[in-house]
């Protein structure tokens, strides 16, 4: 049996000090801020944010902290769970397809589920450390980024 008492709650050695991950978040939002404007006046491209992860995994905690130095206005956040008797009527996909953004804009969907596709080795390196320093920030110890697309329309 495991003795929660014995564990410590000190960050493993190595990791950053609180005040050098508060001032990597400070840079990553204005960074999002940047991004966001960038993309809203482009209108050329939009996001689609999939976060899966068990019931209080976190994924509340990583929209509150990741996207709160972006336009509330700009962004959307869905949170699916079990399908509405519609959803279940039409395919998987279809209450996705629904939640598109439109160019310009940000849309984050928060599922709880065992759907996605891992292709986080396969994303720019500044995206992972941005998602890993995100994920790090709510306390957790694992990261990884489900699907990158440019342009989804």
């Amino acid at each position: 049996m495991i003795d929660l008492n014995k564990l410590s709650t000190l960050p493993p050695a190595g990791h950053p000090s609180k005040a050098k991950m508060d001032k990597a978040v400070d840079e990553m939002k204005s960074r999002l801020f940047e991004l966001q404007n960038i993309l809203y006046a482009q209108h050329k491209y939009s996001v689609l944010v999939i976060l899966q992860g068990m019931d209080a995994s976190g994924k509340d905690g990583l929209v509150n902290h990741a996207f709160s130095g972006i336009n509330p206005a700009g962004v959307r956040v869905y949170s699916w769970k079990k399908p509405t008797e519609t959803e279940a009527d039409h395919d998987f996909l279809w209450r996705i397809h629904q939640a598109v953004p439109a160019k310009g804009r940000v849309v984050t969907i928060q599922r709880s589920g065992n759907l996605g596709v891992d292709c986080t080795d396969q994303v720019h390196p500044e995206v992972d450390y941005i998602v890993s320093l995100a994920a790090r920030v709510v306390g957790l110890d694992i990261a990884g980024v489900d699907v990158v697309a440019q342009d989804i329309s």
